[in-house]
């Protein structure tokens, strides 16, 4: 199973995204390529948006709902993958707990979709870390794998710091290479 998380033009688009990540442009098309590779062994595949509402609520009150929807949006590279695939709604870091039980209802039986439990996407110290915390917990047997070429953080401390903790969470990590 594959986590895509919060690929949203907020985080990636570098020049108009209000939260961009430096450098998270570059993920797109690796990302991609996963998404295919898992397609393609016919495996689960799911997407988180962030709904980042503290940014919201100004914009809201200025009427900028087109900006708005247009941050929110993933990014126009994997929107088609996105509408093909299950998908959250977070109004902070994590899936909510309600949402998590009704997915762990759908697939705990599928046991080909659990073996290894994919994460991939922004931020490393934020959202990727507390939803790869979440998925550990409500599949205690899958073993949970972060590859750090395909997650980002805009505090890069913060990221190997999440790396870390995630690792000392029995959790596997690859890190980067050059």
């Amino acid at each position: 199973m594959l986590f895509v998380i919060d690929v949203q033009n907020d985080f990636i688009d570098q020049d108009q995204g209000r939260m961009a990540v430096k450098g998270a442009d570059r993920l797109i098309k690796p990302i991609k390529e996963k998404i295919r590779a898992y397609r393609g062994r016919g495996d689960l595949i799911v997407f988180t948006k962030d709904s980042h509402i503290e940014v919201y609520r100004d914009e809201k009150r200025k009427g900028m709902e087109n900006k708005i929807i247009w941050g929110h949006d993933i990014v126009e590279a994997l929107r088609k993958d996105f509408q093909e695939c299950e998908s959250f709604e977070k109004k902070y870091h994590g899936i909510h707990p309600e949402d998590l039980i009704s997915f762990k209802r759908k697939y705990s039986q599928k046991k080909k979709y659990l073996k290894t439990i994919e994460f991939v996407g922004i931020e490393t110290h934020k959202c990727v870390l507390s939803n790869a915390v979440l998925i550990q917990n409500l599949f205690e047997d899958s073993d949970i794998f972060i590859d750090e070429n395909y997650v980002m953080s805009s505090d890069n401390d913060l990221h190997v710091q999440a790396l870390n903790i995630m690792e000392n969470l029995n959790m596997k990590v690859r890190r980067r290479t050059q």
